[in-house]
Parts: structure tokens; sequence; C-alpha cells
């Protein structure tokens, strides 16, 4: 995303996944929000549902917004094997 005014990144050391989460920010409100990963599906999922949880919040509703929230609106994830 070119006019992101907040960048943030993740990942499982353990896997290998990583992400980069971009975020363009306007009166405290998420107005977009996009991602590039490189990780397997159930990461990929994560992400994708994370730009929908945070999209048209504020700042302090997504900070509180946790793993098991993400799992939860994917209606689970696979474990760890």
């Amino acid at each position: 995303m070119e006019d992101a005014n907040g960048i943030g990144d993740a990942g499982d050391p353990g896997c290998g996944d990583t992400m980069r989460l971009y975020i363009r920010v306007e009166d405290d409100i998420i107005k977009d929000v996009s991602f590039k990963i490189c990780g397997c599906v159930a990461a990929l999922a994560s992400a994708s549902i994370t730009t929908v949880l945070v999209k048209g919040k504020t700042i302090n509703e997504v900070l509180v917004i946790t793993n098991k929230d993400i799992s939860d609106a994917l209606d689970g994830l696979p474990e760890h094997g």
C-alpha cells in the first residue's frame, strides 16, 4: 500500500511464516488495510480475516484483538504439527 501510514511485521519463527501489515489511518480510524505474506494457508487466512476485523475500527479497538479472536473468526485453525 503506497499511502500506508502504519506498517507492522508479524510471524512465527518456528514455521517460517512472515507477514507485513499495512494500514492507512485517518482521524484515528483504520480506513484501509492490506498485507503481504509468506506462509501456509492458515497464515494467509489469518492475515485475510485480520483485514476484515480491523478495517473501520479505531486504533484502540484493534489493539485488543487477540490471536484467539482471529482464530474464532475463522471457526478455528489447525494445530501445529
